[in-house]
């Protein structure tokens, strides 16, 4: 299946792995908050309650593919500058410092 668009979540190289996973999912529960705030609805970018074959019902999914990319700090600045040229949507989220006394800027583009 083919997709127009997709989702991007660039995560720094230089964390702990666990905290990788903890940043990205950070940053994708917020995707569809914001998309209706920017947006006004979300029905573009979340999908319907999804089911499987064995009729078991899970929450709505994002409609399109989510790609998750590691980077350092020059080439995440350079991929949000690349984003923010090509007119795309590119957020900098900063993480909660109670998340982290290290928390460092990550981008969702």
């Amino acid at each position: 299946m083919r997709f127009d668009t997709k989702i991007a979540i660039i995560v720094r190289t230089d964390l702990a792995d666990w905290r990788k996973l903890n940043v990205t999912a950070f940053l994708a529960s917020g995707l569809a908050h914001a998309t209706s705030e920017i947006v006004g609805n979300t029905s573009e970018i979340v999908g319907k309650p999804y089911e499987d074959a064995s009729g078991n019902t899970y929450l709505p999914m994002f409609r399109e593919p989510v790609l998750v990319h590691g980077a350092d700090a020059p080439a995440l600045a350079r991929a949000r500058a690349r984003a923010l040229s090509r007119s795309l949507s590119a957020h900098a989220v900063p993480l909660c410092q109670s998340l982290s006394a290290h928390a460092r800027p990550m981008m969702l583009a």
